[in-house]
């Protein structure tokens, strides 16, 4: 009763939360109903949330209609489906679309797929309009790229990419940079980036720290002497 008196005042939120109600309960032509009416007042997490509840099969059509209410999310989250169903051609058409209409972080997703299906480019021209934009997307995605180019055999790239991604704030690319490092033979560097990497607390440095400090570190982030 108190959530029918809310959507009667036109809480779109009201509406959402007895969706989920509905869903659960089994009244999905219900639940369905309220999620659309909350999307024609503005709010998608309705169909967002159904999308989700409703698995894989069933959701490409309720992210559709969140798509045509205005949703940016929606949009992404298209373009992952096509993503993870090797389409790559269609989701980077739906990660441009979401870039358009003002999703900065969906600058970063486009900036893997140019990696992916080769045009490095046009994945460092997006990367950089990333960073440019401040976009939190691009966490990470950097050290995705670099793993590519590493995989691809530009160690150089690799590494200029990683760096990049430390610059940005990706933490976890210093242990990355660290391993490129010390396959490339650089010890020195690979050191000094391991021991950066666990001065913030990277627990993967734990895995390979006896190779380096057999008797481990002192607090300071010097090798503890042998006894």
């Amino acid at each position: 009763a108190l959530y029918q008196q809310a959507i009667d005042a036109g809480s779109t939120d009201a509406m959402v939360q007895l969706m989920r109600m509905r869903e659960a309960a089994g009244d999905s032509d219900g639940a369905e109903a309220l999620a659309q009416r909350a999307a024609n007042d503005g709010n998608t997490d309705g169909l967002l949330d159904l999308a989700v509840m409703r698995g894989w099969d069933r959701a490409e059509a309720l992210y559709r209609q969140a798509v045509e209410a205005g949703s940016t999310e929606a949009v992404v989250r298209l373009a992952m489906m096509r993503e993870l169903e090797g389409d790559l051609d269609e989701a980077e058409v739906l990660y441009q679309r979401a870039v358009e209409i003002g999703d900065a972080n969906a600058l970063a997703l486009v900036a893997v797929i140019k990696e992916k299906v080769g045009d490095r480019h046009g994945a460092d021209a997006f990367a950089e309009r990333a960073l440019e934009a401040g976009s939190t997307g691009l966490l990470g995605v950097l050290s995705q790229l670099a793993w590519e180019r590493e995989e691809a055999g530009d160690l150089d790239g690799a590494e200029a990419l990683y760096r990049r991604a430390v610059a940005s704030g990706d933490s976890d690319a210093l242990f990355d940079l660290a391993l490129e490092r010390e396959q490339a033979g650089d010890r020195a560097s690979a050191e000094a980036l391991y021991r950066q990497a666990a001065d913030i607390g990277d627990s993967r440095v734990n895995a390979i720290g006896h190779r380096w400090w057999p008797h481990g570190l002192d607090p300071d982030g010097t090798p503890t002497a042998r006894w």
